[in-house]
């Protein structure tokens, strides 16, 4: 015959169906779950905490088990703000997952898309960090706010950190402020450009280790098409010196405004245009430089300062303006096709091989790209054929 448990025993028995509970609750599937809570009838399970007071619902929402966190909102009421002890909600943790259907399932039931406390990151903040564009949107169309600044940055800093190129142009067309400082001076685009440097020199698999690095990059040029300040900070040390590091050549040769003025920028450019015009090359070197030093982030002026390069046969400095160019711009088809005749000009033939073959890419229906693309392919064969016979 059976002996009755002690209370003791009781205790424990319920303690180990608790912590079951939870570990279903974050793999399921709902019947074993459901089956699950049997050792706990007439104990609310609201009321079922971890360590950390986080819910059943925390568990199965950091998991993305939507049956479950469906189950516990509309047949248990559980608390869809509920804080854990780092006041992290279950919408926060879905979006660190990446959970878009049971973001928008906790929304639908009430949720909070904001930070629930000061200085705790929100449901969009954790969203970005996971790069989930889904979910960022689905929580911008909940009201979400783009500026919200929890101590270490909006969260267009997340997915900048995070090399998240997708997230931070879906942040930016939002509306979200390419230049927001954090309170130390910090800006998403140095976030990147670091994050970008960061990957590379942390080694692991090569190839992984290069495409982290690439898609870091990938956010430094999203983040400049947007108008980001590349401008130094106090100490001198400007987004692209971290990026340059990464040995990205279209980024190298982008230097901060040395006296920024958008105005001059734009009278000098339109002084440069002119002289192109009128035949005097250098004359329009000079005034497009003088455009360069009162603003550099202007993808056009670089551009035609490498076309007046090119006349004057200096294809040196018409490479280094071209990958300028189409690094603030990377659709930019006359800076990869000039980038290409550089090239050319300098027996550079791979590179020019690459550069003509990007702006076919871009532009397919001008084929005299593939003509210059092919010619750049033998000429570089025949080099490296007449290379070897000697």
């Amino acid at each position: 015959e059976a002996m009755p448990l002690s209370q003791e025993d009781e205790g424990v028995k319920v303690l180990q169906a608790a912590e079951r509970l939870f570990a279903l609750a974050a793999t399921g599937p709902l019947a074993e779950f459901e089956a699950g809570t049997a050792p706990l009838k007439g104990t609310k399970l609201g009321e079922i905490g971890d360590a950390r007071r986080r819910t059943l619902l925390h568990a199965a929402a950091s998991k993305g088990q939507d049956d479950i966190a469906d189950y516990l909102v509309q047949k248990h009421d559980l608390k869809v703000d509920a804080e854990d002890e780092a006041g992290e909600t279950p919408l926060a943790l879905a979006a660190s997952g990446g959970h878009a259907s049971t973001a928008r399932l906790l929304l639908d039931a009430g949720a909070r898309p904001h930070p629930s406390r000061p200085g705790t990151a929100g449901p969009l903040h954790c969203a970005a960090a996971a790069g989930s564009v889904a979910t960022v949107e689905l929580l911008l169309a909940a009201g979400a706010d783009l500026g919200v600044d929890v101590g270490s940055g909006p969260p267009l800093f997340w997915a900048a950190g995070g090399g998240h190129a997708e997230t931070v142009q879906a942040l930016l067309r939002a509306g979200a402020d390419p230049n927001a400082r954090s309170a130390n001076g910090m800006t998403a685009l140095f976030l990147a450009a670091a994050a970008a440097h960061g990957r590379r020199v942390a080694g692991g698999a090569a190839a992984e280790a290069e495409a982290a690095a690439a898609a870091s990059l990938a956010c430094v040029r999203a983040l400049l098409r947007a108008g980001a300040d590349v401008a130094a900070s106090s100490n001198g040390y400007t987004p692209l010196h971290v990026a340059a590091e990464c040995g990205d050549e279209g980024l190298v040769t982008v230097p901060a405004a040395e006296e920024p003025s958008e105005e001059l920028a734009s009278s000098f450019k339109a002084k440069g245009t002119d002289a192109f015009g009128e035949g005097d090359f250098q004359g329009a070197v000079d005034m497009y430089s003088f455009s360069l030093r009162h603003a550099t982030g202007d993808a056009t002026v670089w551009a035609n300062r490498c076309a007046a390069f090119l006349k004057l046969g200096d294809n040196a400095s018409a490479l280094a303006d071209a990958r300028v160019a189409r690094t603030i711009e990377p659709r930019y088809v006359k800076a990869w096709y000039r980038e290409g005749l550089a090239a050319e000009g300098l027996k550079q033939w791979e590179d020019a091989a690459v550069a003509f073959f990007e702006a076919y890419n871009l532009d397919p229906q001008r084929t005299a790209f593939v003509g210059k693309f092919r010619a750049a392919v033998d000429a570089g064969r025949k080099e490296h054929v007449e290379a070897a016979r000697k």
